[in-house]
C-alpha cells in the first residue's frame, strides 16, 4: 500500500535520511522507531507530501506521487496527524475538522446538515467525541489531539501517518485510540506511526521499522522484537529499560511542601498534600482529574480559592504569582515546553539564565562568563546536545529541550521541583537522562512532585503516589509495581472501571 524506496534527505551539510526504503503493507499496522534525530518524523512527511526527498520513490497502492505536496498525497489517501497541533484555535470542532475538505465550504460548516451528520458518523466508529460548536483553544492538549485524528479520519483514507499519537493522551484514551487502529486495519487501511512507548509498539504494531543516524537498521515483525532488542537497535547499545533501586529518605527528613485544603473552582477540590525533603511524591489519574491545576496553584499560576501552602517550614502562605513561589523555592517545569517553559528563539545559555531572575534582563545581550561557564557545567551534568551554550533551543530536539528546561529550574537550587509530564514526546535515551536527573535532585535533597500519565513512570520513580480524581485526592499508595490495579481503580472509579468493560 505505501512504498518508500531509497529515500534520501539533507538539509545542508547534515544527512536526514541516507538510502531508507519502507514497505507497508494493506491492513497494516507499521510502526518506526528511533531517537529524536533518526529521521523518523522527516521520513513520514516525506509519505505525506509535506516533505520533498532529495532522491528515492514513494508510492501509495503502486502509483507513484505525482508531486510532493499534501494535495497530492492526500489525493492519493494519505493522512497524516503530525506531533506539533494543527488546528486553527479561534475555529470550532466542526470546522477544523472539516477544513480543507472539498465537500463543504468553511463558511458554511456550522450550517451544513451534512458535516453535522458526518462528523456524528466519524465520532461514533472511533469512539471518540468532542462538541462540534466548541472553539479549539478551548480544548485540553489531549482532546486536540484527538482532534487531528478525527480530521485525517473524515477523509477515509487508504494510508494514516500518526506521529506519536499518544503522547499526549492519559492510558484510558491511549488504549480507546489502539482498538480504534486495530479496527481500521481490519478494514483495510494502513496505519504507519511512530511511538516512544515501546509497550504500546509491542503491544500495536504487526511490523517495526527501526531507524539510527538517518539509516535503516531493522524492518520486520514485531513478535520477534523486545523491549530491549528494540532499545539496543535504536541507540546502538545496550540500555537498561528497568528504573534504578528507589532510596528512600530518611525517617527523621523534614517536610518541605505542606499544601492544606487546596480548592480552585472545581478543579481541585480540598486536595491536602506533603512532600519530605529527598522524597518523589507522584501525582496520578486521568487528564482533567485535577493534578496540573493543583501544581499550578501551589506555585502561583492560578490563584486558589482557598487553602494555604507552606514551604520549608515557613509560615502558611496563599500563593499569589509565581516570582514568590521561586524566590522562595518552589519551582515548575509545566507540561508545554514550548509555549510556557522555553524562548525557542534564544540560545540555551539564555535560557538556563533565566531561572534567575537578577539575570532576566541578560536576555538577547552578552552573557557574563560566569553565566556561560554555569551553562556549560549543566550541558556536561545534562548531556545537552550539541554541547554548546550558544545552541538555539529551537533547533534541538525534543529531548534536549526538555533537559534545557529542567536544567534551567535545577539551576536555581530549589527546595521543591514541580515536573509536569517530563518525558512527554522523548526518545528512550533522553527519557533514561531525565529519570536520573530527577533521581539525582531527589538524592540531593531535594523534594519533586512528579505528575505523570505513564503509569509505569510513577512506579519507577516515585516513592509513594496520589490518586486525583474529579479535582480530589482518591487514594494514596506506595510506589511500588504490586500497587498498579489499586491505582487505576481508583483513577477510574469504580463506576468508571465497569463502564470502560
Amino acid at each position: 500500500m505505501l512504498e518508500l524506496q531509497n529515500i534520501e534527505k539533507a538539509y545542508g551539510p547534515a544527512r536526514v535520511l541516507d538510502g531508507v526504503t519502507l514497505l507497508a503493507r494493506p491492513g497494516q499496522i507499521h510502526a518506526v522507531l528511533g531517537e529524536n534525530g533518526a529521521g523518523k518524523s522527516t521520513l513520514v512527511k516525506i509519505a505525506a507530501g509535506l516533505v520533498r526527498p532529495d532522491a528515492g520513490l514513494v508510492a501509495v497502492n503502486g502509483d507513484p506521487l505525482k508531486a510532493f505536496t499534501p494535495r497530492a498525497a492526500r489525493e492519493a489517501g494519505v493522512e497524516i496527524v503530525t506531533q506539533e497541533l494543527t488546528s486553527v484555535p479561534a475555529r470550532t470542532v466542526l470546522e477544523n475538522v472539516f477544513l480543507g475538505h472539498r465537500v463543504v465550504a468553511v463558511g458554511s460548516v456550522q450550517r451544513s446538515k451534512h458535516a453535522r451528520q458526518r462528523f456524528a458518523e466519524v465520532c461514533e466508529e472511533c469512539g471518540f467525541s468532542l462538541p462540534g460548536d466548541a472553539i479549539a483553544a478551548d480544548l485540553s492538549i489531549a482532546d486536540r489531539q484527538i482532534l487531528e485524528v478525527l480530521r485525517c479520519l473524515i477523509r477515509r483514507p487508504k494510508v494514516l501517518i500518526l506521529d506519536e499519537p499518544t503522547s499526549s493522551l492519559d492510558e484510558e484514551r491511549a488504549h480507546r485510540l489502539r482498538v480504534l487502529l486495530r479496527r481500521l486495519s481490519d478494514a483495510g487501511t494502513t496505519v504507519l506511526f511512530i511511538s516512544h512507548f515501546l509497550n504500546e509498539v509491542l503491544e500495536t504494531a504487526d511490523w517495526v521499522t527501526v531507524l539510527r543516524d538517518g539509516r535503516l537498521i531493522s524492518s520486520g515483525p514485531t513478535e520477534e522484537e523486545t523491549e530491549a532488542s528494540l532499545i539496543n537497535k535504536m541507540v546502538g547499545r545496550t540500555l537498561s529499560v528497568l528504573y534504578a533501586p528507589k532510596t528512600l529518605p530518611p525517617a527523621e527528613a523534614e517536610t518541605v511542601l505542606e499544601a492544606n485544603d487546596i480548592w480552585w473552582g472545581s478543579a481541585v477540590r480540598g486536595v491536602s498534600l506533603h512532600v519530605r525533603r529527598g522524597e518523589i511524591v507522584g501525582l496520578a489519574g486521568l487528564i482533567g482529574a485535577g493534578r496540573s491545576e493543583f501544581a499550578r496553584c501551589l506555585v502561583g499560576a492560578a490563584k486558589p480559592d482557598r487553602g494555604t501552602v507552606r514551604i520549608a517550614g515557613g509560615p502558611p502562605i496563599r500563593p499569589r504569582n509565581p516570582r514568590r513561589a521561586i524566590s522562595a523555592g518552589l519551582v515548575m517545569v509545566p507540561e508545554d515546553r514550548k509555549q510556557q517553559g522555553l524562548v525557542l528563539g534564544r540560545s540555551v545559555a539564555e535560557n538556563l539564565a533565566l531561572s534567575k531572575p537578577q539575570t532576566s534582563g541578560h536576555l538577547g545581550f552578552a552573557l557574563p562568563r560566569r553565566l556561560e561557564d554555569a551553562a556549560r557545567d549543566w550541558i556536561r551534568r545534562a548531556d545537552i546536545r550539541p554541547a554548546s551554550p550558544a545552541a538555539v533551543v529551537g533547533e534541538l530536539s525534543g529531548g534536549n529541550q526538555q533537559k534545557v528546561l529542567l536544567s534551567k529550574w535545577l539551576a536555581c537550587g530549589p527546595k521543591i521541583l514541580i515536573v509536569d509530564e517530563p518525558t512527554r514526546g522523548v526518545d528512550v535515551g533522553a527519557k533514561a537522562a531525565i529519570h536520573e536527573m530527577l533521581a539525582q535532585a531527589a538524592a540531593s535533597g531535594v523534594g519533586v512532585l512528579l505528575i505523570s500519565s505513564e503509569l509505569e513512570e510513577l512506579l519507577g520513580l516515585a516513592h509513594r503516589i496520589v490518586v486525583f480524581r474529579k479535582g480530589e485526592v482518591v487514594d494514596e499508595v506506595e510506589g511500588e509495581a504490586s500497587e498498579r490495579e489499586r491505582i487505576m481503580t481508583a483513577a477510574f472509579g469504580a463506576a468508571g472501571m465497569g463502564a470502560d468493560e
